[in-house]
């Protein structure tokens, strides 16, 4: 969404001192209407000189404006400004007619003419400033309100009519456009108090500051009309105060245009909601003040009757036409609120942001479907590959204009079906009587339409989608087809992302079993069933031969019921869980004290322990790591912390400051599995490493490949260059030794030295040995 600026530090100050102003002049012109000496001459054509001069400055100030705004913002300025510019001209017209000798007669024609004009292009502006929450409905109640007010205003001012002739034509149309004008004029007000309420905080004074110039400008339209309707308008009957309201609202006007330079835009576009379109100010000030008169109206009405009055024909025209206005009002505000329920509804089961059904109404339809006996159909369980990483890196702006142009691509290929987005990046697509073949042939699809190319902003981000596939039969519970499509998006994420898996009843058995294993491990931490193993590290000389064994790599093992559970059984299930992070530290604290043991045998030994992601985001390492050692009377220096690339991507800042404090302590930093992930070897420098120990991936297959090979010098060159221990994995053939040492590398581990064994057996290992020599 678009940020909303703060307004200018000073720019409150000058509109209030610009308002001030434009009041102090207002009073200094009635303080000119009232003296005796200065009245006679405003009574004339003083007083339309002076608002004929002050709507050109406020027509002037407008059209400033908008040349200092950019696109169709601009033209509302522009409407503004023909608007007071249009009544200026048709005042000096009066004060040009005033010359004539039978100006009385040309007034009304002049006055009807140009009335037209100025509110036409004022509806511009009421059409323009409700941008948030407009509906039709609103609009043509803020209508509505000024006609009503008009008509009860016009039956009030109608009061003071004597018993008499008649209006004649052109007097009566002078009247009626009188009422117009100030129907417009509240019209104009509804909006503005409606901007007010539903605007930008920082342009609410701009529009209040408006709504008071369409007050003063209304009630000098109301004086008007009312002294038309006393009798012949003539130039000697105006009353110089009433225009008061005239000068005022030009001056305001001036102001509301200056506003603009002090970092006011009344007519940008507005995207974010403030509130109900039918609540606030805008919703409510208006109508309050349109029947007030309504209600005046009714009690003169009666007063009249009581009184033993007679309405004259007009005024029974003027309230039937009140009457129903009053009417389609009420009608207006049932629809209008029949409009809310709808919208509430709507909201009910939309998703804010792309416009797709949530995942209440996904799961209402996909129940209508389980219960159609006919065809069975089929959901599709969708999720963004990759799209966290360009969220966190690129911003949830980008994030979220990703989602809706991954939406509009889902709702292009299946039309007519059920689209929702489940939350995050996570869709479901229903499709109605598909079999499995043909859903699965959708999913395809829409796998392939989610990895097309986006381009956001200038942005190119690469993403891919991983979909699940299950079928919906006759009578099915929703909440296991959605299970079942979970259950197949994972399993297709585990064979390599971006594709489709239909489920099958064997990915239901595996989450059994794996609930199985993640119960019977939480058991195994809390009894004995859990041991250590340990391989050695052996330290290579020149030639390849190994120097010294003085460290060890800690591995945990389960034996359960005798036997031993594969650490590819256990350990990731312990990841997906959380179990992890106390299988860590139970490994942590079990090889502190090993290590603390053959150190008190004069065998001193550095042990590593392998560390999970989650167990470095945790936040209490440090504390953890402290704790062990201190409970074991362990060194730091004969404790060593392996951690892969993915778990310090996770969150490298966090990663890199608490790893920076264990090796403040003494503890030495192992990056394991180095060639696995996506840590660039330049990316080495800013981590606080001791040890790089390169992937087995690279080691096995030097030789053999030659991309592979040249990638492993690389690595060893670049590690041994940044002063880092390096550490071949993965070892099982003697023969590398040499080659290995001449690339650089310090360390070596495999099976061509020593399967991992458990605590006892380790003691015979450290003794040097040949090239070459097997262990048991």
């Amino acid at each position: 969404m678009e940020p909303v600026p703060a307004p200018a530090p000073r720019a409150g100050l000058r509109l209030a001192a610009g308002a001030l102003l434009a009041v102090l002049l207002t009073s200094a012109y009635a303080a000119a209407c009232l003296a005796p000496a200065t009245r006679e001459h405003l009574r004339g054509g003083g007083s339309a000189l002076v608002v004929v001069l002050t709507w050109c400055a406020a027509a002037g100030a407008a059209w400033a404006a908008g040349a200092r705004t950019e696109g169709a913002a601009r033209w509302p300025w522009r409407a503004c400004s023909v608007t007071l510019l249009v009544g200026a001209a048709s005042t000096g017209c009066w004060l040009a007619a005033r010359a004539l000798p039978e100006h009385l007669d040309v007034l009304p024609a002049v006055v009807g003419s140009f009335a037209v004009v100025p509110y036409a292009c004022a509806m511009l502006v009421v059409f323009r400033l409700p941008r948030v929450g407009r509906s039709r409905v609103v609009l043509a109640r803020a209508a509505l309100d000024g006609v009503v007010g008009a008509l009860a205003a016009g039956l009030l001012a109608w009061d003071d009519v004597p018993a008499g002739p008649p209006f004649d034509g052109e007097q009566f149309a002078t009247y009626l456009t009188g009422l117009l004008m100030v129907a417009a004029d509240l019209v104009l007000l509804g909006a503005c108090l409606t901007s007010a309420r539903l605007g930008v905080r920082r342009d609410r004074g701009v529009l209040l500051l408006g709504a008071v110039a369409l007050v003063g400008i209304s009630f000098a339209d109301l004086m008007l009309a009312g002294a038309i309707a006393r009798g012949p308008y003539a130039a000697a009957d105006r009353d110089p105060l009433a225009s008061a309201g005239y000068v005022l609202g030009g001056l305001l006007l001036v102001v509301v245009a200056l506003a603009s330079r002090w970092g006011s835009d009344l007519f940008r576009p507005i995207t974010r909601t403030r509130g109900g379109a039918g609540g606030g100010v805008g919703a409510g000030a208006t109508p309050a003040m349109t029947w007030v008169l309504v209600v005046s109206v009714i009690v003169e009405v009666l007063a009249t009757g009581l009184g033993g009055g007679t309405l004259q024909p007009l005024e029974l025209v003027m309230a039937v036409m009140l009457s129903a206005a009053v009417v389609l009002r009420l009608l207006l505000t049932g629809l209008e609120g029949r409009e809310a329920a709808l919208a509430l509804e709507r909201s009910a089961s939309t998703d804010a942001l792309t416009g797709l059904a949530n995942r209440a109404a996904f799961v209402e339809a996909l129940q209508g479907a389980a219960a159609d006996h006919r065809v069975p159909g089929a959901v599709v369980f969708l999720d963004l590959d990759g799209f966290k990483e360009v969220n966190d890196l690129a911003g949830h702006d980008v994030g979220d204009r990703l989602l809706v142009e991954a939406a509009q691509r889902l709702r292009r290929e299946v039309r007519g079906d059920v689209v929702a987005r489940f939350g995050g990046d996570e869709f479901a697509v229903l499709l109605a009587r598909a079999p499995e073949p043909a859903a699965a042939e959708v999913a395809a699809r829409l796998v392939r339409a989610l990895a097309a190319p986006y381009d956001v902003g200038g942005l190119r981000p690469v993403l891919s989608a991983s979909a699940g596939v299950a079928v919906v039969a006759p009578g099915a519970d929703p909440a296991e087809v959605l299970r079942d499509a979970d259950l197949a998006m994972y399993r297709a994420k585990e064979l390599g992302k971006d594709q489709a898996h239909v489920y099958h009843p064997d990915l239901h058995a595996a989450v059994v079993r794996r609930d199985e294993v993640a119960r019977a491990l939480r058991e195994a931490l809390e009894g004995d069933e859990l041991e250590l193993h340990y391989q050695p590290l052996a330290t290579l000389g020149p030639g390849g031969e190994v120097v010294a064994v003085d460290a060890v790599e800690a591995l945990v093992r389960w034996r359960r019921d005798g036997a031993l559970v594969p650490p590819g059984e256990f350990v990731p299930v312990a990841e997906e869980t959380g179990a992890v992070v106390a299988l860590d530290r139970w490994v942590l604290r079990r090889a502190c004290h090993q290590a603390a043991r053959w150190r008190a045998a004069g065998t001193p030994v550095r042990v590593a322990v392998n560390l999970s992601a989650l167990q470095l985001a945790t936040g209490d390492l440090d504390d953890v790591v402290g704790a062990a050692l201190a409970a074991a009377r362990l060194p730091a220096e004969l404790l060593a912390l392996e951690v892969t690339e993915s778990a310090l991507l996770a969150d490298e800042a966090q990663a890199r400051e608490t790893l920076a404090r264990l090796r403040g302590r003494g503890v030495r930093v192992a990056l394991d599995d180095f060639g696995t992930g996506f840590t660039s070897i330049g990316h080495l420098r800013r981590l606080p490493l001791d040890v790089l120990k390169v992937d087995r991936s690279y080691v096995q297959a030097y030789g053999a490949d030659p991309q592979l090979s040249s990638l492993l010098r690389a690595i060893v060159r670049v590690g041994r260059d940044l002063g880092l221990d390096v550490v071949a994995e993965g070892v099982e053939d003697a023969a590398l030794l040499p080659e290995l040492a001449r690339l650089g590398a310090t360390h070596a581990q495999g099976w061509w030295y020593s399967r991992a064994v458990p605590a006892a057996e380790v003691p015979a290992l450290l003794a040097p040995a040949p090239v070459g020599a097997a262990r048991p």
